[in-house]
């Protein structure tokens, strides 16, 4: 549109080699927008900076970027057209993070043919597409033809990157920064941390596993009466448990008889650390996790995390060192 154009024009010729981060929807405040906004200030000083993404309601409400980063909403009807709005900007580097939306990738091939090199960054596990719905399965076949005309694929841990690396030359690894910076107003009270756990995701996700983190907890209950859970993320309680397909997770959890008093569902948190403060345990039951940036969360507050074996969580964990 003319007013993007506009836009693009009113940034002026660069004066640094500029980076754009694409990011489907910043309204979501999931791991990888967070880690995008961590990333993205730390270049700032070397770099024109920008993170770009598609007009959605809440936008606004996204991470905070850093105030040298330009934010650049496209409207839908420009996505077809993202490798020329790059070159009229004249960015150096795409770093792409949406590399199982099929329409994207297809683009890499004209923006490296525009003089734009391409940084695949995957932020899921290399497994992922082979368990998701259609639209991502579709990605399989698409990105191993397309891993070899992009400038470098990058990939979370060393497990995906090996797999990677038998599709694609120019592999590399890139683990996530930890988000913030722990804060030292938040006072451990050992007596109290000694019954509580936390896990924290975004729970409305059925991939995050909220039915096999309140299973696991009510068996815990049993050895622990006084343990207490804290559910820290967005959640969604009408969702259909995978454990039993009959129920929702409301239902799910009444047929568990966990006492109420003993978990607690915060919601969407700002200030995560005053939750990881107050816990011994932290617990990750997502079962294909590209990173798991809760593990170095929960890690830089002095606490261990208990997750799935394999895809690649080794990388963090040393089993029955740091964490199980």
């Amino acid at each position: 549109s003319t007013e993007t154009i506009e836009e693009i024009s009113s940034y002026g010729r660069k004066k640094k080699k500029r980076i754009v981060f694409y990011t489907a929807n910043w309204c979501d405040r999931g791991g990888l927008n967070r880690v995008i906004s961590r990333v993205s200030s730390l270049l700032c000083d070397r770099y024109d900076v920008f993170v770009v993404c598609m007009k959605e309601e809440g936008n606004a409400k996204g991470y905070k970027l850093d105030s040298f980063v330009h934010f650049l909403e496209l409207d839908h009807s420009e996505f077809s057209f993202i490798p020329q709005l790059l070159k009229v900007l004249d960015v150096d580097v795409f770093i792409g993070s949406n590399n199982c939306f099929v329409p994207l990738i297809r683009m890499y091939k004209t923006m490296e043919n525009l003089g734009i090199k391409v940084v695949m960054w995957n932020h899921e596990h290399f497994f992922l597409p082979y368990y998701g719905e259609y639209s991502i399965r579709e990605s399989i076949l698409e990105r191993t033809d397309i891993y070899n005309d992009v400038t470098v694929v990058l990939w979370l841990t060393q497990f995906s990157a090996r797999l990677g690396k038998i599709f694609a030359d120019s592999v590399g690894i890139m683990e996530n920064p930890i988000s913030f910076k722990p804060s030292k107003k938040y006072k451990y009270d050992r007596k109290e941390k000694d019954f509580n756990i936390i896990s924290v995701a975004r729970f409305n996700s059925p991939g995050k596993r909220l039915d096999l983190l309140l299973k696991m907890f009510s068996e815990l209950l049993k050895i622990i009466p006084n343990v207490k859970l804290y559910i820290v993320g967005p959640y969604n309680l009408d969702m259909i448990s995978q454990i039993d397909n009959n129920l929702s997770i409301s239902d799910f959890i009444k047929g568990l008889r966990i006492p109420s008093d003993r978990y607690v569902f915060t919601g969407e948190v700002k200030n995560v650390e005053k939750y990881y403060a107050r816990c011994a345990v932290n617990i990750m039951t997502s079962e294909r996790e590209g990173f798991g940036l809760t593990i170095i969360e929960a890690a830089a507050m002095g606490i261990p995390s208990v997750v799935f074996s394999g895809g690649g969580m080794s990388d963090i964990i040393t089993d029955d060192v740091d964490g199980f």
